[in-house]
């Protein structure tokens, strides 16, 4: 699952943000550079008793955002249905994705 979007500033950010449904490792990249949100090697990303989780990283080289991403997942038959992604920038609503 991936998707992308664009912060419009004075330099226009690109975000995209992976998630690999089999490994659950969880990257965001902008604009070249890319963080790690959910490693592979953390015991944590295959059990967990939650259905939401909550990442926060900062983009942008020259004017710095605040991304939140809530990680939304089905309570039942998780790794065969959609999950949920909620994006925030700097505190505000900025998009929803399913996949």
């Amino acid at each position: 699952m991936q998707f992308s979007f664009t912060i419009a500033g004075p330099p226009p950010v690109d975000v995209l943000v992976e998630r690999d449904s089999f490994t659950g490792k969880f990257t965001c990249a902008y604009n070249g550079q890319t963080q790690e949100l959910a490693s592979v090697l953390n015991p944590f990303t295959y059990f967990n008793l939650k259905l939401e989780k909550v990442y926060t990283v900062i983009v942008g080289d020259q004017n710095q955002y605040n991304v939140t991403i809530k990680h939304i997942r089905p309570l039942f038959l998780a790794g065969f249905r959609p999950h949920r992604f909620q994006v925030w920038v700097d505190g505000q609503f900025y998009l929803e994705h399913l996949g």
